[in-house]
This record gives C-alpha cells, sequence and structure tokens, in this order.
C-alpha cells in the first residue's frame, strides 16, 4: 500500500498545482493537498482510520454536490489539463473529489484492517 500511497502523492499534488489556473483556486488546492497528506500518511506507513474516514467524507459529500454534473458532460471535460469551456470544470472536478474519496476511504480501511480492528476479523 505504501507504492500506491506515493503515486496518489504525486498525483495529488499535480493536482494541486494544476488548479493555479482555475477560476477559484484556493479551495481546490486546499482539497487536493488534504488528499497529498492523507497520501503522505500512507507512504509514511502512519495512516489511520479515523482521519482517512473524516476525509473521505468530506470529499464524498463535496462530490454529492457536483455529481450531477457527469451526466451529459462532454468527453472533451476530461481530455487535458487545460479547461476548454467553462462547463468543464464542474465535472472535472466531480471526478477530483471521487478519486480522492475513494482513495481516502481504501487508505482508512487498509490501516483499519492492518492495526487489528476490523470486526470482520474479530471473534466476538
Amino acid at each position: 500500500m505504501r507504492w500506491i500511497s506515493g503515486v496518489f502523492l504525486v498525483v495529488f499534488l499535480v493536482a494541486a498545482a494544476v488548479q493555479t489556473n482555475d477560476p477559484d483556486p484556493t479551495p481546490w488546492i486546499a482539497a487536493y493537498l488534504v488528499a497529498a497528506c492523507v497520501a503522505a500518511s500512507g507512504l509514511l506507513a502512519r495512516a489511520r482510520f479515523v482521519p482517512c474516514l473524516v476525509a473521505a467524507l468530506g470529499f464524498g459529500l463535496a462530490f454529492a454536490r457536483f455529481a450531477p454534473t457527469l451526466a451529459g458532460a462532454p468527453a472533451a471535460a476530461f481530455a487535458s489539463f487545460e479547461m476548454q469551456a467553462a462547463e468543464h470544470e464542474e465535472p472535472r472536478e466531480a471526478m477530483g473529489l471521487a478519486l480522492a474519496a475513494t482513495y481516502c476511504l481504501g487508505l482508512g480501511l487498509y490501516a483499519r484492517r492492518r492495526a487489528g480492528r476490523d470486526p470482520v476479523d474479530r471473534e466476538e
């Protein structure tokens, strides 16, 4: 999981960097830096369930706000790092939030299982 976290650390740092040309860069840079911090904790084998879950829930709730923009989004919205049209912004943001939520949840579940607190493995 550490090498996967290393890959996601780079992905989220690049995502934060490309937000500088976004119409509203500050919240998106902050969001991707949060995801990068979670990835760094995974890379360093310091990930904990609750912080990962909190991040995943935050990204998931934000994704729910942008998810409707994915219906009917043109393929061109995902074809380059540059924004070709204003209507491309929200579907791309939705995909970034989905990626961050999924990664944070996966890392959190991995951390919980690794810590031996997975109720599936416990004998009651």
